[in-house]
């Protein structure tokens, strides 16, 4: 997908196919490969996309922070998590919000 894109494309489009390849590099344990591609589509995000809401789940600091756990950051991944739960939060969206909760870090039940 990330291939199909150019710097002129959507930013909905780019933040998705970075995300998705994030993903596929986390699934095959290119963990530092997959940190650049989340932090991509983090940067590319908006979170009044209705094309990105359209998509579902894309929600860049909550796998952000999962990738952060596997390096070795515990508190960049808490910060993460916080700032997705926000997102989650201010937007009204429990699919993103069961979505980031699926991952919190275990035992991290107070995020405050």
């Amino acid at each position: 997908m990330l291939r199909l894109t150019n710097p002129s494309s959507p930013r909905w489009l780019l933040c998705a196919a970075h995300y998705i390849r994030g993903l596929a590099c986390q699934t095959r344990a290119k963990i530092e490969e997959a940190r650049a591609h989340f932090e991509s589509a983090s940067s590319y995000f908006e979170e009044d996309s209705p094309e990105l809401s359209a998509l579902g789940t894309i929600v860049p600091p909550a796998v952000a922070a999962h990738n952060a756990m596997m390096l070795g950051f515990p508190d960049r991944a808490r910060r993460l998590i916080r700032e997705a739960l926000q997102m989650a939060e201010r937007r009204g969206n429990s699919m993103h919000m069961g979505y980031t909760l699926f991952f919190r870090l275990p035992g991290q039940h107070d995020l405050e």
